[in-house]
């Protein structure tokens, strides 16, 4: 990880094979590479403009893996914490209502262990809950 070269494109998806047969593939216009001979290469076509398609941007010549790796390490701690908060919040309206959250109060499974189960975070349902939420014409 660290600081890559950004190599862009005028097009959004490109491939651009380097004279060592090493396919750089541009998404969403970009290509990231710390490979000596890659930055080379593409600087010497973006220098002779051999290809006009690939240029540096001056706003934009090098990225910070580090930094990014950061931002989504945090992005995801926090989404996960938010979840967690959720799960526990339907747990204890659960328990506070007394019922069982599979009884349909609120769309929950618990576990043995108290905890949601995964099918439950993901909203799918299982027999045992369709059977008992099913319509009467439907349980025959």
């Amino acid at each position: 990880m660290g600081i890559k070269k950004v190599f862009k494109s005028h097009m959004s998806s490109i491939n651009y094979v380097t004279s060592k047969g090493r396919t750089c593939s541009f998404v969403e216009g970009r290509y990231l590479t710390d490979v000596p001979e890659e930055v080379a290469e593409l600087t010497e076509i973006v220098n002779s403009k051999s290809n006009p398609h690939i240029y540096i941007d001056p706003n934009e010549k090098e990225f910070d893996t580090e930094t990014q790796d950061r931002v989504s390490k945090a992005a995801r701690d926090a989404a996960i914490a938010e979840l967690e908060k959720i799960n526990k919040e339907k747990m204890e309206a659960a328990q506070k209502d007394g019922k069982n959250a599979a009884s349909g109060s609120t769309g929950a499974v618990l576990g043995a262990d108290k905890t949601m189960g995964a099918a439950t975070l993901l909203g799918v349902a299982n027999s045992a809950t369709l059977g008992k939420n099913a319509p009467e014409s439907n349980q025959k």
